[in-house]
């Protein structure tokens, strides 16, 4: 798949981007409160949110919407963003590793009750006809 470089495209949606950043502080809080007052728990997000702010021109450009991928690469930035700070602030690896172990299990948790509260069982999810097509079509077009 050939690729035109688009070297703006994530400026551009700067603005959106810093917006679905914030539905990760909720979940962070969740975890951070266990180690950290509010008040830092507050330094850190304001960090966090700088550290995404200066990541996201860094971000290559590899087909927007046209790529299924972009959406994981944009959340691996932000999380890349997330660690950096929690990094700073002397985590060992194991701290990071339990970190972002907790942070995929409260994810995960939010995403299945919202399965179950459309009617979807979550376990039969990737084995249903329309999204084994859809991963298809993602996968032959890259």
């Amino acid at each position: 798949m050939s690729v035109k470089v688009i070297k703006d495209y994530y400026i551009k949606k700067k603005a959106k981007l810093m917006k679905d950043f914030d539905p990760i502080l909720p979940i962070l809080q969740q975890i951070f409160a266990k180690k950290f007052i509010d008040t830092k728990i507050d330094e850190l997000f304001n960090l966090m949110k700088q550290e995404y702010e200066d990541i996201i021109p860094e971000i290559p450009y590899i087909g927007g919407k046209k790529n299924f991928f972009t959406n994981y690469l944009i959340g691996g930035a932000s999380v890349l963003s997330i660690i950096r700070i929690i990094e700073k602030e002397e985590f060992t690896l194991q701290e990071i590793g339990e970190f972002l172990y907790n942070l995929s299990d409260v994810n995960h948790k939010i995403r299945k009750k919202m399965m179950e509260n459309t009617g979807k069982d979550p376990s039969q999810y990737p084995f249903e006809k329309e999204y084994m097509d859809y991963m298809k079509v993602a996968a032959e077009n890259l």
